[in-house]
């Protein structure tokens, strides 16, 4: 079943974890002008998108009359860029102490626990572990986490569980633990997968 997430700009509120029943819930609680400010993300999605503007949510609303609100803030951005160059990299010397290949990859993660949501964006990554632009707060390491990594070319993400280990030898690099062998390989050939799109298109 496709999840949903839920950010309101105004106050930066932010529901995850959702069903589309549950989405239509909440957002029919609110105006018209309210809804203005409200933004939707999920698998497959490249950025977050107002909700007014997401087909299927507009016709469930349909019945519930919504005026755009054209004074609403910009959309909360979330860049997704690739910065790897084909063909990929020979492996890193880092922390997954060279079990897997290590690709200079930029793409979205989020990490969610419980009810705690992290967003950040990958510098490097294997299927042994991932290095982040930013740290991971304490209250997330060394827990199991729902892993969601976004590939922002084909709209394509891949999701896991695993606990995040940080790596003393390398900063911000954490190491995947606790990750059942086959979603590790499901996610070695998702992001080679990825690297030989790259490699083609650079051809």
């Amino acid at each position: 079943m496709k999840t949903w997430f839920l950010f309101e700009k105004t106050s930066h509120k932010q529901i995850e974890d959702l069903s589309f029943h549950s989405l239509l819930e909440r957002l029919k609680t609110h105006s018209s002008a309210e809804l203005g400010t409200w933004y939707a993300w999920s698998e497959g999605f490249d950025d977050w998108k107002k909700v007014l503007e997401i087909p299927e949510i507009k016709a469930e609303l349909e019945s519930k009359p919504v005026k755009r609100n054209s004074s609403s803030p910009p959309p909360f951005k979330v860049p997704a860029k690739v910065i790897a160059k084909a063909p990929p990299q020979k492996p890193n010397s880092g922390g997954d102490n060279r079990k897997h290949e290590r690709f200079d990859l930029k793409l979205r993660v989020i990490m969610r626990s419980n009810e705690v949501t992290f967003r950040t964006f990958t510098k490097n990554l294997s299927a042994g572990g991932v290095a982040l632009e930013h740290e991971v707060p304490a209250h997330l390491l060394n827990k199991e986490c729902h892993m969601y990594i976004s590939d922002p070319e084909s709209q394509s993400n891949i999701k896991f569980k695993a606990t995040m280990v940080p790596n003393r030898n390398e900063a911000k690099f954490f190491l995947f633990t606790d990750l059942e062998d086959s979603d590790r390989n499901k996610f070695e050939i998702w992001l080679k997968t990825f690297i030989n799109k790259l490699a083609r298109k650079s051809a």
